[in-house]
């Protein structure tokens, strides 16, 4: 097989992936560790509220107040264990699905698109056959445009004005 080959991922079985994407999870180590630190906090948080519940009964609200530091400690360390999960291997086909998906979401934005009191205001986003992203907008007379390229999730662009002055970021 030639080099290639030997780099397209298509083919691969779903079991292969998986150990793909455990070979190449750096952030491992990190994401254990890390979990290990929200259960220790989650305990501690535990084990406060045990100790200040005769306070609590009491009537001192004040004493609820380490058991929800160290709760909140807790939630946030679990919350980062999930943004650091494993990413999958993608195929070639989840790639061009989500990037059909990404265009049907774009095409949504083509139109005129009316704003203001009354809705008397509009503003026009088109793409040409080439794939050329355009806005374009009239305000007291000056027709504001901008080329757009597609960024993350969105279309940004600079925009003009009609004696080609910058006017802003669209």
């Amino acid at each position: 097989k030639s080099e290639r080959s030997a780099l397209r991922l298509d083919n691969l079985p779903e079991r292969d992936r998986e150990r793909i994407a455990r070979e190449t999870d750096s952030i491992a180590p990190f994401r254990g560790q890390i979990s290990t630190l929200a259960t220790v906090f989650a305990g501690v948080a535990v084990i406060n509220l045990v100790f200040q519940f005769p306070a609590l009964v009491s009537g001192r609200s004040e004493a609820l107040l380490a058991p929800l530091i160290t709760a909140l400690i807790a939630a946030g360390l679990f919350f980062l264990v999930g943004l650091m999960s494993a990413n999958p291997v993608l195929s070639v086909e989840d790639v061009i699905r989500d990037l059909e998906e990404y265009e049907s979401e774009l095409k949504m934005l083509i139109g005129t698109w009316h704003y203001g009191i009354e809705y008397k205001q509009c503003f026009y986003i088109s793409r040409d056959a080439d794939g050329t992203w355009k806005y374009s907008e009239q305000l007291k007379g000056t027709t504001y445009s901008s080329i757009l390229s597609p960024n993350m999730r969105w279309l940004q662009g600079e925009l003009m004005d009609d004696s080609g002055k910058k006017a802003g970021v669209f």
